[in-house]
């Protein structure tokens, strides 16, 4: 049976009997691709989403507990634009926890933060995620993960990005630090993991 070219809903054969059957099908898989919400509640893993799961709604909701970045995968067959939400809960020792929206074998991919905002993204259900009104969705303001020096995460993966709350700018004397964006780095072996201020990558201090 041939299908609609996008969401590959099933079109009415001439010859076939209760054509209304797959006509009010179609009626209510558009409705749901429209006006639909579906929550997944994710384990600590990546989530494949299948055709169906995807078709049938427009604002997707992730929710669960996860200690690291993880995939939403998309069908490589249905080509729409959607709405995502990452609810979901940092019990990790990241800084901060997305979300990496792809679709088959990724050009262009989505990065959603939880923040519990609605992020509208298009699928071309071949190889690339698109934000709607940017082709980045990380330029939307994102707030980092606040921490003292003191209780930043011992380890976390290269790169993440914190706010240490007390940290030293370069004017600030030892003890009245009012705050530094920090990154992580294992840049040098010997002494392992330590997060870093941007300025002059110097291990931040407080």
């Amino acid at each position: 049976m041939s299908t609609t070219p996008n969401l590959l809903i099933s079109h009415i054969a001439a010859s076939q009997n209760q054509k209304e059957v797959t006509a009010n099908t179609a009626f209510d898989t558009l409705d749901e691709a429209l006006c639909g919400s579906t929550t997944f509640a994710m384990t600590d893993a990546d989530l494949t989403l299948t055709a169906l799961q995807f078709t049938d709604c427009w604002v997707l909701v992730f929710t669960g507990n996860l200690t690291h970045i993880r995939n939403i995968i998309l069908p490589a067959s249905i080509k729409k634009p959607f709405v995502v939400s990452n609810q979901t809960v940092n019990t990790g020792s990241l800084a901060s926890i997305s979300l990496t929206i792809k679709v088959g074998t990724p050009g262009q991919t989505q990065s959603v933060p939880n923040d519990s905002k609605y992020y509208l993204l298009w699928s071309t259900g071949v190889n690339d995620v698109h934000a709607i009104r940017d082709v980045n969705i990380q330029q939307v303001p994102i707030t980092l993960k606040h921490y003292t020096v003191a209780n930043l995460p011992a380890t976390a993966d290269e790169g993440a990005v914190a706010y240490a709350t007390d940290g030293l700018k370069s004017f600030e004397t030892t003890g009245n630090g009012t705050g530094v964006p920090v990154y992580f780095s294992t840049s040098v072996p010997s002494i392992g993991g330590v997060w870093r201020i941007f300025r002059d990558d110097s291990q931040v201090l407080n």
